[in-house]
């Protein structure tokens, strides 16, 4: 019983002895934050908010980067205060109305490194998009790592609640993996972007906290960053088996009387149609085989529709006569094609004639 009242006695003391290290360590920890935001971040916040003559701004941004990556800031190492990123923000936004690309980008980065959201990311976002528009900007995105940020927004953040925010990211993506040289599709492609576009897809088919209208856009922009990587060589296998044949046979048929979703879809149809593995893994659809016919009776009057619809079932059918036997048996292919012939003769017919009376 001695014992135990002794351990009792010496047991609160120990315990308050950690509290007080903890509380110590706390306050040194603190204490070295301060120093450091003294010594390194506020001179250069206090360079850039005064927007001195002849300074380098694009270094001096690239320097406030470089100090809170060593700080630990852009990592998640250590957490910025509230208070204190609001003070980086304010700078850099300010700086948003400067017309250098670079600087522009740089800025984006950042920002999109130390965490922006809802108004501020579509902002970012709608400015990465407009810079991406401009094909001299395509080696500086590289240069700048600013794929590499969208990359994390569009992996850490949730869709449905930056929804426009992604339309833009996402939008930026499409337009830069149209590159002509397919450079910047390659590096997107080694960055994993396909798995990304995937996990999207199968979001804006899933859920119902969206806006039509928003995710429509959304589609529009996944749908055409897809069809772009289509060349890219270490993408046909990996499009056919990711079973991105399956989200497209979905979303065609859930937004069966939206007109733009449904010609993107056939667009990337059409490339997909092209290469090997793909074409075979459409050839094996039913579904889509069957929905593509669908288009053909009911969009009769598009032609953007219709002749992307008939080039992928002439690519596919072309190459695997399972999937010709399927739509003679199951499609009504024939009277399709003939009727459609009809209908464009008729057309044509109508042109002539008014061609005749000029």
């Amino acid at each position: 019983m001695l014992i135990h009242r002794v351990t009792l006695a010496h047991r609160f003391p120990l315990k308050l002895q950690k509290k007080e290290k903890k509380k110590q360590k706390k306050e040194k920890k603190s204490s070295n934050f301060e120093a450091y935001w003294r010594s390194k971040i506020t001179p250069i916040l206090a360079t850039l908010n005064m927007e001195i003559e002849n300074v380098d701004i694009l270094n001096q941004v690239e320097e406030l980067s470089d100090c809170l990556l060593r700080g630990g800031f852009l990592t998640g190492s250590v957490v910025l205060p509230h208070q204190y990123k609001v003070k980086v923000f304010q700078c850099l936004i300010n700086l948003l109305d400067k017309k250098d690309s670079r600087l522009l980008l740089r800025i984006s980065r950042l920002l999109l490194c130390l965490g922006v959201y809802e108004k501020n990311l579509i902002s970012i976002s709608k400015l990465i998009f407009k810079l991406t528009r401009c094909e001299n900007n395509d080696a500086i995105f590289l240069e700048e790592k600013t794929v590499h940020s969208l990359l994390n927004v569009l992996n850490q953040q949730k869709i449905e609640d930056n929804a426009l925010a992604f339309v833009y990211c996402i939008g930026a993506l499409k337009v830069l993996s149209a590159n002509t040289d397919n450079s910047i599709g390659e590096i997107l492609v080694q960055y994993g972007v396909l798995q990304v576009l995937e996990r999207h897809l199968i979001t804006c088919n899933t859920s119902n906290e969206m806006n039509s209208e928003v995710k429509s856009n959304l589609l529009i922009q996944i749908l055409g960053a897809l069809r772009n990587l289509c060349d890219i060589p270490a993408t046909e296998k990996l499009l056919a088996e990711m079973g991105v044949c399956e989200q497209l046979q979905y979303t065609m048929t859930h937004h069966y009387n939206d007109p733009e979703v449904l010609l993107n879809s056939c667009r990337l149809l059409s490339r997909m149609s092209l290469f090997t593995d793909m074409c075979n893994a459409l050839s094996h659809n039913n579904d889509i085989l069957n929905l593509l016919l669908k288009i053909i009776d009911n969009y009769t009057n598009d032609p953007q529709l219709i002749i992307r619809c008939a080039f992928v079932l002439g690519n596919i059918t072309g190459q695997h006569s399972h999937a010709a036997l399927h739509l003679h048996e199951n499609g009504a292919i024939i009277e399709s094609m003939l009727s459609l012939c009809k209908v464009y003769k008729a057309k044509l017919g109508i042109r002539r004639r008014k061609i005749n009376k000029l």
